[in-house]
């Protein structure tokens, strides 16, 4: 069997785990709390720049796993073609105007909130002396 057709062995930590219920969390909250009182533009901008996150994000995982155990030049491609896409894709909806690019950077952020929470769940194991949940 080659390098590239090994198959990955899909262990996730506690902590990415927890980084993708934050992650999902975070997003439904900026979703449901644009639908109220923000315009549709940028409603739609958040859900488009959510699942820009959430594909960064998985590709971000598989990509370095992949890199981890099989040295495979397959899995840089994806690395680096994740920034293409998504630039395509901010790009494309820039150029259309269809939906707010605030929105969708609003979206992509909610990966930096899921990070912020996961250092503020560590720093509280640190403080009181637990170990990781």
């Amino acid at each position: 069997m080659s390098e590239e057709t090994k198959p990955l062995i899909e262990e996730s930590s506690l902590v990415e785990k927890r980084l993708w219920r934050l992650m999902l969390g975070s997003l439904v909250v900026e979703i449901l709390g644009s639908l109220f009182w923000l315009n549709w533009q940028l409603t739609c901008g958040i859900l488009i720049g959510g699942t820009l996150a959430i594909f960064n994000f998985h590709l971000l995982q598989t990509s370095i796993r992949g890199l981890w155990q099989t040295q495979s030049n397959t899995f840089a491609f994806k690395f680096i073609l994740r920034y293409f896409v998504i630039g395509l894709v901010v790009f494309s909806f820039y150029y259309l105007k269809i939906v707010s690019i605030f929105g969708i950077l609003i979206g992509i952020s909610s990966f930096i909130a899921a990070l912020m929470l996961e250092a503020l769940i560590q720093f509280y194991f640190v403080i009181t002396n637990h170990e990781e949940l």
